[in-house]
């Protein structure tokens, strides 16, 4: 399946420069890998918006935590099973974590 995903990501308060931002495959909770990469400037902090769009071209399959293909991306996203991680010089490995959840 071909896919488009639209997003727009809201960070505020941001204390030191962002270096990376993804969605990554991941329960509540859980730390798992990079499925989407966003196109994020560095060094921006404060109050900032991430915004674009990631076609099923940009899906990073991971089948060992079940994502196979776009279908199961868009299941998993919508069972509450991805977060967004926004990345900083001062900490690498992530300075904000979003998990992203279905609003009805």
């Amino acid at each position: 399946t071909t896919g488009v995903l639209t997003y727009r990501v809201e960070v505020y308060n941001m204390p030191v420069g962002t270096t990376a931002g993804h969605i990554h495959v991941g329960a509540p909770g859980v730390a798992g890998p990079t499925v989407i990469n966003f196109t994020v400037s560095t060094g921006i902090s404060n109050d900032f918006a991430i915004t674009g769009t990631a076609t099923s071209a940009e899906l990073t399959l991971r089948a060992a935590q079940g994502i196979g293909s776009w279908d199961d991306f868009q299941q998993a996203l919508l069972l509450g099973n991805m977060y967004v991680n926004v990345h900083s010089t001062n900490n690498p490995g992530g300075e904000i974590r979003g998990q992203l959840v279905r609003v009805p």
